[in-house]
């Protein structure tokens, strides 16, 4: 094996967690992938209203006696993955059931890997208490959150639908940049203690 001292490109997975209509994460997701490729990383974006079989939980993907041909290929993007963001609105208190739905269908694909954790809402405090939720969900899935976290408040007025912010200088803005330099260091500290100790 070799380390490296860098990811100069990593591979991310963008996990959005909504599925209605009129949704406003797909505006948040944008800016979290824009950001991430500007940084020279490949990233790739699950939406389950166009992977559709993300939708809804059958069984863990493992455990499927049939597996279909779209989880397959969802279960590939996931395990060459180095690091995932997490993109979830505030429902009640918590994350939203599509992002649930999502991290439920597999497991052993997000083992000892770094976990970024976005939220948003209409409101003042930009989904906080999603956050905090998902921390505990993707940790007990064997993910590692990262410290830094991003949340859009009045995401409505915070982001073009292209996802662009429409102030740059932004806390939230920021907060995405934070965010990405963060999940690089623990991406590439993961990645080469899984190559050194692979644990099971």
């Amino acid at each position: 094996y070799s380390i490296r001292v860098c990811l100069c490109m990593a591979i991310i997975t963008v996990l959005l967690g909504s599925v209605r209509e009129g949704r406003l994460g797909i505006r948040v997701a944008k800016a979290v992938v824009k950001r991430l490729e500007s940084k020279g990383h490949k990233v790739n974006l699950l939406d389950p209203v166009v992977y559709t079989s993300l939708k809804t939980f059958q069984n863990r993907f493992n455990w499927m006696k049939e597996q279909p041909e779209e989880l397959k290929a969802v279960q590939k993007i996931l395990e060459s993955s180095e690091g995932f963001v997490a993109v979830s609105p505030e429902y009640n208190y918590s994350f939203s059931a599509a992002i649930k739905t999502i991290i439920d269908i597999y497991l052993d694909e997000w083992k000892h890997k770094p976990f970024g954790l976005v939220s948003y809402s209409m409101g003042y405090y930009g989904g906080v208490r999603a956050v905090q939720e998902l921390r505990q969900l993707t940790s007990n899935v064997g993910g590692v959150p990262i410290p830094s976290y991003v949340t859009v408040p009045a995401v409505h007025e915070a982001l073009d639908e292209e996802g662009n912010f429409k102030q740059a200088d932004s806390v939230a803005s920021k907060s995405v940049d934070a965010l990405s330099k963060e999940l690089e260091w623990y991406a590439t500290a993961l990645s080469n203690q899984r190559k050194v100790d692979p644990l099971k």
